[in-house]
């Protein structure tokens, strides 16, 4: 049972928020006809609450009800599989769930909103999965009614989180979406890959577009995992998604169609549902008058330029934003959660600014813009100050934008012609800078084709590089995939782009190296290489396959993070006894000489550098110009690893070159 006091903060939020509420009592015919004379002012709400707080059960005889209205309506999900999706989706954001007994309904507000005559069910083979209604009588909250007609429990009202409008044709199309989704899964049997083929199969001779087949088969497998424990297994979800996601083109490139009737285990009235959903979600009947107008094709002649005034024009070289990494235009950095894409942006950012090289790379040097719109202002302060940026005007920060078609493209085209200098623009987050009920296309490939063509067009006539974080979905990547159809949302996405980045993390490794996937439109080679932000630096680790660490590696930086904690500095001999104590070595001449010699190769690659006593080792500082201490040059450690080279374990030598010359020691 819901605590009667949080029910009732519940719906004082409901009330405040604008929601009207009605007392309804469903044994008076009276109100079951005329609910608008019953209506509740927010003053009675108000009062009822101080009056019931010291209740421990609540009883009352009548029973709230919220009316849906064109702009807020009820989605119930009677179906646990579509709830569950609708639920998971980025693109539902229910403002309230109301009902009984933990079973209830979500309202959502929508943009655009029309009425409905009648409560629109979605059927599946007879049974009804989902419901979308904007007139009649939804009970918000209600009673503990102990009386002989009802037996129900306590009715609850509670607020969503991160509710926001949704335009209507979206929520039209994705609630069908979902229920498509759901009747494939609950009609699952046999093979699931014979079972996806004609999944496809069907989707494709209905003239579903490839891309939201794509989307519909990885829904599909993600409905599979939430109603089979079997399919939980992450080997399992590994396979189907990858696999997925490559066959599914290859059964669009065929010209055969293997329909529904050839599966066995269809009932004729499934297939029938279903496919009266497809073309529903595809030819939205119920909204036709509302549809815009395709406005006519005005035909204009062709721009042309001759082979002979092709060649008699002189381009300038496009030189990359960062040497065989980054270029112009528009490009896309996406990963999960708690890779530092934030603080890679910096990195590349401060890197942009002073015109160090980024990842042993060369940069172009210029101003920076970062749209920094999940930020305030105290954690982009300190995060600048970790990273080092420039104090001065090089980098600035913009916390607030418009929306892609709504008016950032403008804002963008404006600062790069304010600033001649201006080379990267950086936003951060893509969810935050789009506004999908902007787009006036239909598909949600469709959607980001639109929204991004602008601005990838305006990147390349700007001549700046645009870069936008994203998300990855929620898919663990398997050696062979093509990591770039991690990027979360449609392949409309990486149409558009001009450059591709994907970070990914090796699980339950919280200080592992980061796997950097990238290409470029005038990179030749895709990249796949290792990196790492030591001490707020990103340091280039290499391909893969060369960085592995090796056992070795991660005694010395398990004992070195447990001794520096204790003290500012380590010794080898205090290394060496920490690993004999746990059981990490024998303690043999041949364990003391390998890992001494251990210590010194990394102290050569500055992974460790040595103390002020002769012996003593701790991990490099990396603290930026504002603290008053120099920052290192890639020509500083290049001439330190040199001298670390020539001198060898000398280090009284190496402190001398550290005082003198330029260092961070």
């Amino acid at each position: 049972m819901h605590n009667p006091q949080n029910m009732w903060g519940d719906i004082k939020d409901f009330v405040k928020d604008g929601y009207r509420l009605y007392d309804y009592n469903p044994f008076s015919e009276v109100q079951t006809k005329d609910y608008k004379s019953a209506y509740v002012k927010p003053a009675q709400v108000e009062r009822r609450i101080e009056h019931n707080k010291t209740v421990d059960t609540f009883y009352e005889s009548n029973n709230y009800m919220h009316v849906p209205t064109p702009d807020s309506p009820v989605l119930d999900f009677d179906d646990e599989v579509v709830q569950y999706l609708v639920l998971q989706s980025c693109y539902f954001s229910p403002a309230y769930s109301h009902g009984r007994n933990g079973v209830g309904h979500y309202v959502q507000q929508v943009q655009d909103p029309r009425e409905l005559q009648e409560v629109k069910y979605l059927k599946v083979d007879g049974v009804n999965v989902a419901e979308i209604r904007f007139k009649g009588q939804t009970l918000a909250a209600g009673k503990y009614n102990q009386t002989e007609k009802s037996e129900e429990g306590i009715a609850f009202i509670k607020k969503c989180e991160n509710a926001k409008p949704i335009p209507f044709l979206q929520m039209w199309q994705y609630m069908h979406h979902y229920v498509l989704i759901s009747a494939f899964a609950k009609a699952y049997t046999g093979n699931f890959f014979k079972f996806r083929a004609v999944i496809v199969s069907e989707l494709k001779y209905r003239n579903v577009e490839e891309e939201d087949a794509h989307n519909i088969t990885q829904s599909l497998i993600d409905a599979l995992c939430f109603l089979n424990p079997q399919w939980r297994d992450i080997r399992i979800q590994e396979k189907y998604h990858s696999e997925t996601m490559k066959d599914v083109s290859k059964i669009y490139a065929k010209d055969h169609h293997d329909k529904f009737e050839n599966y066995d285990g269809l009932s004729e009235s499934w297939i029938r549902s279903v496919r009266n959903l497809i073309d529903e979600y595809y030819e939205p009947k119920t909204y036709e008058e509302t549809k815009k107008e395709k406005k006519k094709n005005v035909v204009s002649p062709w721009e042309e330029v001759t082979a002979q005034e092709l060649y008699a024009t002189k381009f300038e070289e496009e030189e990359m934003l960062v040497e065989g990494f980054i270029g112009n235009g528009f490009n896309v950095l996406g990963g999960p959660p708690k890779v530092n894409k934030s603080f890679f942006a910096l990195g590349l950012a401060k890197a942009i600014a002073t015109g160090e090289d980024f990842l042993d790379r060369k940069v172009q040097k210029g101003h920076v813009k970062i749209l920094a719109l999940e930020d305030h202002g105290r954690r982009l302060q300190k995060r600048a100050l970790l990273m080092g940026i420039p104090n001065n005007r090089n980098v600035a920060f913009i916390r607030k934008a418009d929306k892609l078609l709504d008016g950032l493209e403008q804002q963008i085209e404006m600062a790069a012609q304010a600033d001649s200098e201006l080379k990267l623009i950086i936003i951060d987050t893509y969810q935050r800078s789009v506004d999908k009920s902007k787009a006036t296309h239909g598909t949600i490939y469709e959607m980001d084709t639109e929204m991004l063509e602008a601005i990838q067009t305006l990147a390349q006539d700007l001549g700046i590089c645009i870069l936008v974080i994203h998300h990855t979905k929620k898919v663990e990547y398997v050696e062979g995939m093509d990591p770039f159809d991690l990027l979360s949302g449609s392949r409309g996405l990486q149409s558009m782009t001009d450059g591709m980045m994907v970070f990914l993390k090796n699980r339950g490794e919280e200080d592992a190296a980061i796997r950097c996937f990238g290409k470029h439109r005038d990179i030749a080679d895709d990249i796949d290489i290792e990196i790492k932000m030591l001490e707020y630096k990103w340091v280039n680790l290499g391909k893969p396959e060369k960085n592995k660490g090796t056992q070795q590696e991660q005694n010395i930086h398990e004992a070195a993070k447990h001794l520096i904690a204790e003290r500012e500095y380590f010794r080898p001999e205090m290394l060496i006894k920490y690993l004999i104590e746990r059981g990490r070595i024998e303690g043999t001449k041949k364990d003391y000489a390998s890992y001494r010699k251990k210590l010194a190769s990394m102290k050569k690659k500055l992974i460790f550098v040595t103390g002020d006593r002769d012996g003593d080792y701790r991990y490099p500082r990396r603290i930026g110009e504002h603290s008053g201490e120099v920052i290192l040059t890639p020509e500083d450690r290049a001439a330190m690893v040199q001298a670390s080279d020539e001198i060898a374990q000398e280090y009284n030598d190496l402190i001398h070159v550290a005082k003198h010359g330029k260092s961070i020691f």
